[in-house]
């Protein structure tokens, strides 16, 4: 049955009616995927005894944040069930945990987060202080800045440290064999050292960029366990929406919420990554299953769409079966019922 009809089909009841370990939903356009995420929270409930306010759903955008948490509402209401689950973005939920721990994130209460034109003015103003060489001779102010906040911001999302980026610089200067890689590693270098000085100068006026509420809930978890003990306990199960548009941050994050019990759903399809430009991580889907299969991780395929008529599936399906990232276990079924004219390819 379709959702538009009100219960799950056959793939779907697969995902829903999973057991508590570890789940990897691979979802095509039009499958029904936040259907998905909905009914496995009330399967939760209703099935496992889970109090609602232990499930933690997380997905990338606040849009995304708003379609899952009104759907879910929803569907609690209409099972007459009380109580509502946790759902955020990423971001909007590290920021909460950094701010109820202060002390372990070594961040005040009372930071500020600073993105986008409000971080490119506050590196534009301190620029003479970032003694450039590099960048002095090739390039303008604005560039100089939007340079270093991609580099900051995609440090961020490989969680690879200030320490990490000068070892990096420092290979690259060995191995590199032509001019043009020289200049690369020296390129490297200085803006590793740029990255340095900026997050002391965000330090000490108590800011945080949205890359590093991430980074800084990682070391968060991983240097002081009993923090994350009493997070596990708090959130017993999590579900991730959205999984291929994570970075590596994130993914190591679900991965610290997520172990030793293996209680996480993640949802996702990597056919459809759009955020590869805001660091997006292209193999996360497979890494994910790959950590997750002596785990006893159960992968799900939703294979029937709701949207797509037969030649729009077919067309797709063709196109993006060439992909080497495809998901070979992935084939779509048309929308039944559904008519619609031959592709056209213009």
């Amino acid at each position: 049955m379709s959702p538009e009809k009100g219960g799950p089909d056959p793939f779907q009841i697969d995902a829903v009616e999973n057991g508590e370990g570890p789940l990897l939903v691979v979802a095509g356009p039009g499958t029904g995927k936040t259907f998905v995420i909905q009914h496995r929270v009330i399967h939760l409930i209703t099935k496992f005894g889970v109090a609602p306010e232990k499930i933690l759903c997380l997905t990338f955008t606040e849009k995304a944040a708003e379609e899952m948490r009104s759907r879910i509402e929803a569907a609690l209401a209409k099972a007459d069930l009380k109580g509502r689950p946790n759902v955020a973005t990423f971001h909007s939920f590290c920021d909460k945990l950094l701010r109820e721990f202060p002390v372990e994130s070594d961040l005040p209460r009372d930071f500020r987060i600073l993105e986008g034109p409000r971080l490119l003015r506050f590196i534009m103003k301190r620029i003479d202080s970032f003694n450039l060489r590099y960048f002095r001779i090739r390039r303008s102010a604005i560039e100089f800045a939007e340079e270093l906040e991609r580099f900051v911001s995609r440090c961020h999302d490989e969680l690879l440290s200030t320490a990490d980026a000068f070892e990096r610089a420092r290979r690259m200067s060995e191995q590199a064999a032509t001019e043009e890689a020289r200049q690369q590693a020296r390129l490297f270098l200085e803006l590793a050292e740029c990255k340095r000085m900026l997050e002391e100068e965000l330090e000490d006026g108590h800011f945080a960029t949205f890359g590093e509420l991430i980074t800084r809930t990682v070391a968060l978890l991983e240097s002081h366990p009993e923090v994350r003990a009493k997070l596990q306990e708090r959130y017993l199960h999590l579900l991730v929406d959205e999984y291929q548009d994570d970075n590596f941050a994130q993914g190591r994050l679900v991965s610290l919420f997520a172990k030793p019990g293996g209680r996480v759903t993640v949802v996702g399809d990597d056919d459809q990554s759009i955020y590869r430009f805001r660091g997006a991580h292209p193999k996360i889907l497979r890494e994910f299953e790959d950590a997750w299969k002596a785990h006893g991780l159960k992968k799900v395929v939703l294979r029937q769409s709701y949207r797509s008529a037969p030649a729009v599936v077919a067309a797709s399906g063709a196109l993006i079966g060439k992909s080497p990232a495809h998901d070979k276990e992935k084939v779509i079924l048309p929308a039944e019922g559904k008519k619609g004219p031959p592709v056209r390819i213009v």
